[in-house]
Parts: structure tokens; C-alpha cells; sequence
């Protein structure tokens, strides 16, 4: 099965579905062994975010963690942090996660690209690379 045809465990299925709250998904980014990542809108900003849902098929005692490090993390405030907007549950009893969306692109694409170039990737150069991310940051 092709990337493109890969069928996502909790894909929306109806309209109602393309809306978590007042945020409409608007791309599928990424699914991970327990969560869904999208592109979103939110509609009430008029902005970008993105949208973290767990998979259904997670156990409730990570559904109840999850829930309570996310509304921990939303306290934190740091221009080196992603905001995040809201912490919640959708209308099929999914956690949820509304945060700010960043573009660029993630720690693996950047390895790849070194990679590409022939530069060696071993884990003492992506944790070098994670040292200095702060500084590309500011």
C-alpha cells in the first residue's frame, strides 16, 4: 500500500468530523503510534494552528495522562516553546491538543538533509544540533 492510499485508523469521515471545536482539520500530517497530527484552521482566529488527537485505540490511563501533561505544558510561556491554545476533547471522547503552528521543518528532515549532503548524522551531532537550536531561534 502507497503513503497516499494508507488509510488512517481515526480518519474524519463526515463534515461534522473535519471540526474539532472551533478548529477545522484541514490536512493529515502524521500518525504516530498514538496520535494524529493536523493542520488546522481555527476559525474563530483566523489562523493556523495544529491539532494533536489521540487514537482511539488508546488506553484510558494514557488518555488521563496525556490530558493532564498537555494542561501543564499550556502553562509554560517561552518564545522557544510552542503556545499552546487549548487542551479539550473531541466529539468521539478524543483528547485533543490546539498549538501554535510552526514552519520549518523537524529534527529527522534535517538529519536526512545532512545526511543527503554527506554530513555525518550520529546522535552527538543531532544532540549538538538540538544545543544550538535555541540560538536559531531567537
Amino acid at each position: 500500500m502507497s503513503s497516499q492510499q494508507r488509510i488512517y485508523q481515526d480518519e474524519p469521515t463526515s463534515a461534522a468530523d473535519h471540526f474539532v471545536d472551533q478548529y477545522r482539520l484541514d490536512a493529515h500530517i502524521l500518525q504516530t503510534s498514538v496520535t494524529d497530527l493536523y493542520q488546522a484552521l481555527d476559525v474563530d482566529e483566523n489562523q493556523t494552528v495544529m491539532v494533536e488527537i489521540l487514537l482511539s485505540s488508546t488506553p484510558k490511563k494514557y488518555r488521563e495522562q496525556f490530558l493532564a501533561k498537555m494542561r501543564q505544558a499550556a502553562q509554560l510561556k517561552h518564545p522557544n516553546i510552542v503556545e499552546i491554545y487549548q487542551v479539550g476533547m473531541t466529539s468521539q471522547a478524543r483528547p485533543y491538543v490546539a498549538h501554535e503552528f510552526v514552519e520549518g521543518y523537524t529534527l529527522q528532515e534535517r538529519m536526512m538533509q545532512l545526511l543527503n549532503h554527506g554530513v555525518p548524522t550520529n546522535s552527538l551531532y543531532a544532540l549538538q544540533l538540538v544545543n544550538l537550536w535555541p540560538q536559531f531561534i531567537n
